[in-house]
């Protein structure tokens, strides 16, 4: 369920940019950093969380990931203007940049080496066109 989140939620701001622009009475320049900060964080944290599973336990980063993201799902949506949204959208890219990590390591684990590539291709075929192209589109709307 948090990786399908995560793609959603990193998707559906790429659809909803138009009307993003409308509510906040911004340009595409600044509302840019909607998408950024998001990519930006989720990146910088996929390298550090490897680091904090090892020194804090994996169980508890997930979870603390796991209600991270869900705080910066609740305050994205709650946002009154673009600074607002930004920062949300940073609190919600690093616990999705956990999140991704957690989970794939959790299929690694539990996967035998010869099967290692047939889960990496269920992964794919998650993120691929099953729902993505459409949903975020119809939330947006």
């Amino acid at each position: 369920m948090g990786t399908f989140l995560q793609g959603l939620t990193g998707s559906i701001v790429n659809v909803a940019i138009p009307k993003l622009m409308a509510v906040f009475g911004t340009n595409a320049n600044d509302i840019q950093w909607v998408l950024t900060a998001y990519m930006l964080t989720q990146g910088i944290i996929i390298a550090l969380a490897g680091y904090l599973g090892d020194k804090y336990g994996y169980k508890k980063t997930f979870v603390v990931a796991l209600i991270l993201f869900t705080l910066g799902s609740f305050l994205c949506g709650a946002a009154v203007n673009l600074n607002m949204m930004i920062i949300s959208r940073v609190i919600q890219g690093i616990g999705a940049g956990i999140i991704i990590l957690w989970v794939w390591q959790c299929v690694q684990d539990q996967s035998h080496i010869q099967n290692w590539h047939g889960a990496w291709r269920l992964g794919y075929c998650r993120n691929g066109n099953y729902g993505y192209r459409t949903i975020p589109g119809w939330i947006s709307n």
